[in-house]
């Protein structure tokens, strides 16, 4: 076996994706089950567009692709599985359409493979829920119910009972989305036959089926009717899959799906599936021998530890986001490592920079080995910005509203809850980016949040009543430069412009930006800054809303032209990217216009050249202060880690859905 491969069998995630970004195209296209082992493992961890990647260069080791009857068996099976998994990505990153013309082409490939017909069952499921109008979803449902049904009869003849089960339930169950209570009751009893003579036989090995064979037959009980036997296999699936956070939320939701669709309490059966908090920690750091008033007091350590013990064990909090500093932090985030949580840690600025700053402050204390631990030990840890002396507050204020809005949309994504907890002594704080000051954004987000005070032991969840100062400056001046906590940014073109002839060149010209324009005057007031140069467009927004607001009515401005009134070709579409975070303004003195610049408006622009055509991607940053700020009415689904080009790193996207 190649040393790659077994590499890649035994690697975690992030290993992989270094493995990937470090990777010999030459050594791999020697063997294009290595390709296909990487992309399978980082579509199951999440990894969606990284995963994509891999199996589209792992397809280029068959050129003969385009007539599979000229490879060999081992050959066609490890292309046909790519393809499929490739298309699996594509549905998961947002791109139904372009996922259902794979599938649909390997469908005529292979008209009875059962994989390749769950994957097109799903894919069209997962685009009949997530509609807004309802006659399109329905439409979309009813072929999802089609497409199982008939991937059931495949898999049932050919005897391949495991993809029997799987795609008799989901017909099962879309059967009672679409209507058809009593086909659904029939294919669910089939498949209660099938799985119990499972269950009962010495197949049960893999660990796939662990849970995913009681998860089934717990839905297959619920939509029987049985409702304690449902409560009974899914308390089963719950309990082999309790480390298993994603797998937890899929299988609540699938079970909310068919209560709802029973008409009961969707949450009826949520305490089968043991779904952690998300903590989002802001707190004190320790005090030093010479500050004048006291904090957090070193003596009180323990007596904290234990209240942040508590807090976490109340709320059943598994994931945390919270920074490193000496004090709370550190001893918010051994007690999560205690409880066996995940740590996502975000740092203002370069790690050695803050340790000096915020950790390493007390002559003799541990603080710092403590720091080194917890970071070792994190899932993740972000460095948000650059250090500057004179705007490190404002460089904290962006990392407190980053991790409250990371905290929701990673909550959000698991259909789970966010429970913030504050060590904070009550009092005004010094300004921005203080623990004061994340109070008093909880506070106007109407949060509730446990508050543990480290000078009188009295807390509890409530609101924060008294009026909190904090630093509304949002940005600081230096005479014609400002530097600004945040702001959001949008950079798109226009796919195929590149190879417009000098006359359509100009009609575009003149028409794109006349669209461009009627969008610029209905978010006008949301606008600080517009630039555009040929199909190129950079938009500098006041608010989160503006710029989706403006980036969604540009992509379907675009694809709802029939360009060809104007001689252009029919399939122009728009790629759109969006970020936010702290940046520079400065006025240009060749323009006389205020312009922006910083390492966050040059990832914006990285961010563009990888977005699919007609999609609208945005950073981790962008979402998560979406979420901060609680703009309403804007869905985001994770679309996996993306390389940057010109060696910009990865970053996690989202796929902007709606508004």
């Amino acid at each position: 076996m190649s040393i790659v491969l077994a590499q890649i069998k035994a690697a975690a995630p992030a290993e992989l994706i270094t493995l990937w970004l470090r990777h010999d195209a030459a050594e791999w296209r020697s063997m294009p089950e290595i390709y296909l082992l990487a992309g399978e493992r980082l579509l199951n961890s999440g990894e969606v567009l990284l995963a994509y990647d891999i199996l589209t260069e792992g397809l280029q080791c068959f050129p003969e692709a385009a007539s599979p009857v000229r490879l060999s068996k081992k050959e066609f099976r490890i292309y046909f599985r790519m393809r499929q998994q490739r298309a699996l990505a594509l549905a998961q990153s947002g791109a139904d359409g372009l996922a259902l013309q794979e599938l649909l082409i390997l469908k005529k490939q292979d008209a009875y493979n059962p994989e390749t017909l769950g994957l097109l069952g799903r894919t069209l499921k997962d685009a009949g829920l997530k509609t807004a109008n309802r006659k399109t979803g329905l439409g979309h449902l009813r072929a999802a119910y089609t497409v199982y049904s008939d991937a059931y009869a495949i898999a049932t003849k050919k005897r391949h009972m495991e993809d029997a089960y799987y795609n008799g339930i989901n017909a099962a169950t879309l059967s009672l989305l679409i209507g058809g209570r009593g086909r659904s009751r029939a294919l669910a009893e089939q498949v209660w036959g099938i799985c119990t003579k499972i269950l009962n036989s010495s197949r049960r090995t893999a660990d796939a089926e662990n849970y995913w064979l009681p998860a089934t037959l717990g839905e297959a009980a619920l939509l029987l009717g049985n409702l304690d036997d449902a409560q009974h296999w899914y308390a089963e699936a719950g309990a082999c899959a309790q480390k298993m956070v994603r797998v937890l939320a899929s299988m609540r939701r699938q079970a909310r799906l068919v209560l709802t669709g029973l008409d009961k309490d969707p949450s009826l059966l949520d305490a089968c599936f043991p779904v952690p908090s998300v903590a989002v920690f802001a707190g004190h750091m320790i005090d030093r021998s010479d500050r004048p008033s006291k904090r957090f007091p070193p003596e009180l350590e323990e007596p904290i530890r234990n209240r942040i013990a508590a807090c976490l064990e109340k709320s059943r909090a598994g994931i945390s986001y919270s920074s490193a500093a000496c004090g709370a932090d550190i001893i918010f985030l051994e007690e999560m490592l205690k409880r066996g949580g995940e740590l996502y840690v975000a740092l203002p600025f370069e790690k050695e920079l803050f340790r000096e700053t915020s950790v390493d402050i007390i002559p003799g204390a541990s603080w710092s080995e403590r720091f080194d631990k917890v970071l070792r030990k994190a899932k993740e840890v972000r460095i948000l910005c650059q250090h500057d002396r004179v705007l490190n507050m404002l460089n904290f204020e962006f990392a407190n509203f980053f991790l409250y809005g990371a905290a929701h949309a990673r909550a959000r994504s698991i259909d789970s809850e966010v429970k913030p907890i504050a060590v904070w002594d009550g009092r005004p704080g010094d300004g921005p980016g203080g623990t004061a000051s994340v109070v008093a954004h909880w506070r106007k987000q109407g949060q509730v949040f446990e508050h543990i005070n480290p000078l009188v032991f009295t807390g509890g969840a409530y609101q924060v009543k008294k009026r909190v100062r904090h630093g509304k400056e949002k940005k600081a001046r230096y005479g014609s430069l400002a530097y600004h906590t945040y702001l959001p940014m949008m950079f798109s073109d226009v796919k195929g412009y590149s190879k417009l002839d000098d006359e359509q060149l100009a009609r575009f010209s003149v028409h794109f930006l006349k669209l461009v324009k009627n969008i610029i005057r209905k978010y006008d007031t949301g606008i600080m800054s517009r630039r555009t140069q040929g199909d190129g467009v950079f938009i500098v927004f006041r608010n989160i809303k503006a710029a989706v607001g403006f980036s969604v009515s540009l992509r379907d401005g675009i694809s709802s032209t029939d360009w060809t009134r104007y001689g252009l070709p029919a399939d122009l579409t728009a790629r759109i990217s969006l970020d936010a975070g702290p940046c520079y303004s400065y006025l240009d003195p060749v323009t006389m216009h205020r312009d922006f610049c910083g390492e966050y408006v040059i990832r914006a622009a990285r961010i563009e050249p990888i977005t699919p055509p007609g999609h609208i991607y945005a950073s981790e940053s962008f979402v998560a202060l979406s979420y901060a700020m609680s703009t309403k009415n804007i869905s985001f689904d994770y679309a996996g880690q993306v390389m940057l080009p010109k060696a910009f790193g990865t970053i996690p996207a989202y796929y902007v859905r709606s508004v």
